[in-house]
């Protein structure tokens, strides 16, 4: 090491020594696996040699069968009751529900049957009350489905004419700002600064309360004199 100056030549050979074997006892002590023991290394090199198999599947899975048997659950236990009946009183438990069954079917039926006949009672009184009002006409009723198409007419005209007379209105609000504005820019030509202002002194807002689209009954805005 001094020949080829990697440490001062006064430095003595043991403190050399010394601080080498300072230095590795350091860097043993300050191992981040050190709390680990052979058998558990031992364990890990083993686990990462190992094909890496998912379980979830297989517990998902599993979840998935257990919950369609906890769904059939409550059926399985009544067929299980009845078998274990049919068991100790032989065949008596079955044909005893086979009869309430029946029986109930049977009340279904005679239900569905009366209210078919109400439904066919309720159909011809309404179907009587509207043959009465075919033979008894109603003379204004049908003048003014008659007259319907007339006023649909009308309403689309009167409408039409309106929005004829807004739309030209508008025009002629928009061309008189457009007047306005262009007389302004003109005004500050050297040319016309002894001239009249006319009605360009507040075109500038009154295009921007038209641009930002003002409530409609608001007046247009007028400078204060």
């Amino acid at each position: 090491l001094k020949e080829r100056l990697l440490c001062p030549a006064e430095v003595e050979e043991e403190t050399l020594v010394h601080y080498l074997l300072t230095q590795q006892d350091k860097r043993v002590s300050q191992d981040t696996f050190g709390f680990l023991d052979e058998t558990e290394l031992e364990a890990l090199k083993d686990l990462q040699k190992a094909n890496a198999v998912n379980a979830f599947l297989r517990l998902d899975s599993v979840r998935y069968d257990l919950e369609k048997r906890l769904e059939n659950y409550d059926n399985q236990k009544r067929q299980i009751e009845l078998l274990r009946s049919s068991l100790i009183g032989g065949n008596e438990e079955i044909i005893r529900t086979y009869e309430e069954a029946s029986r109930q079917l049977e009340q279904l039926r005679s239900e569905d049957s009366q209210r078919k006949k109400e439904i066919e009672k309720l159909e011809k009184q309404i179907h009587r009350y509207d043959v009465q009002l075919q033979q008894e006409p109603d003379v204004k009723y049908d003048t003014l489905v008659k007259l319907k198409p007339f006023f649909e007419d009308v309403v689309d005209s009167l409408l039409q004419r309106k929005k004829t007379k807004i739309e030209e209105e508008m025009k002629e609000q928009l061309n008189k700002l457009y007047g306005d504005v262009s007389w302004l820019i003109e005004k500050f030509d050297y040319q016309n600064k002894d001239a009249d202002w006319k009605d360009s002194k507040d075109a500038l807002q009154r295009a921007m309360q038209k641009l930002k689209g003002g409530y409609p009954a608001d007046p247009e805005y007028r400078a204060k004199k």
